[in-house]
């Protein structure tokens, strides 16, 4: 019997919710041989990594997880944080509750979704732009969502969350600077303002999966700009 998601939805808050075992359950059903991993991404803040791969081997989705502050789950954070990055690793590949029409929120790990209504935008065009962003697009979106978020100050945590996500994306600081250099103009997370801190946060929370191509994309783009420039 094929698995029906619809018979398995939630009603939290108003949104429909999928919890994370019933998303693995789908996976399964689909790609018995297929794999979800974990692995630690960063201590301080601990941030959790999850891979969703199929039966080839073929990565589908990474989704990252951090832990809950209230609650039950808040006695057991690397529980939470794994929860919570399966749950949205499996969503980037596709089992989530896309079929709803619900996009998936902020947090997942078995915590309501709320609609995310709106989008990064250019600062010349304000209509959405078919993701993923081009290097160029992302500079300029993250520059309006900067602007829109204005004097904010990101908390000590929320920093080094940001540090933590970038590393565990790009592979490692080095790269993590020339990709900030290019989307905010500092190398160093210190240098960053608490509105750049936030907009980056912000971008990777919206959708890991096109995040981590778009990240990617900068990083490609600045070592071909960085090249260029040591060549003159």
């Amino acid at each position: 019997m094929s698995f029906k998601p619809q018979d398995h939805l939630m009603n939290m808050r108003g949104k429909d919710y999928l919890e994370v075992k019933w998303r693995m359950v789908w996976f399964r059903e689909e790609h018995p041989l297929g794999c979800i991993s974990t692995e630690l991404a960063s201590t301080d803040p601990l941030v959790i990594k999850a891979s969703v791969l199929n039966e080839d081997g073929k990565l589908l989705a990474t989704g990252f997880g951090t832990p809950k502050q209230q609650g039950v789950a808040a006695k057991r954070p690397f529980e939470g944080a794994e929860t919570a990055a399966i749950g949205r690793a499996l969503a980037v590949a596709g089992y989530g509750t896309q079929f709803t029409g619900e996009e998936e929120g902020e947090h997942l790990a078995d915590s309501p979704l709320v609609k995310e209504a709106k989008k990064l935008a250019t600062k010349t065009d304000t209509t959405q732009i078919e993701r993923p962003f081009t290097p160029e697009q992302l500079k300029d979106a993250m520059t309006n969502a900067v602007n829109k978020l204005g004097q904010q100050t990101a908390t000590k945590k929320q920093r080094g969350m940001m540090v933590g996500l970038y590393d565990a994306i790009l592979g490692d600081g080095i790269n993590r600077y020339e990709v900030c250099e290019y989307l905010f103009g500092a190398r160093s997370s210190k240098k960053l303002s608490g509105a750049q801190v936030l907009a980056a946060l912000n971008h990777i929370n919206k959708d890991e999966g096109l995040a981590n191509k778009e990240l990617h994309a900068v990083f490609n783009i600045s070592q071909k700009d960085k090249g260029q420039k040591e060549l003159i």
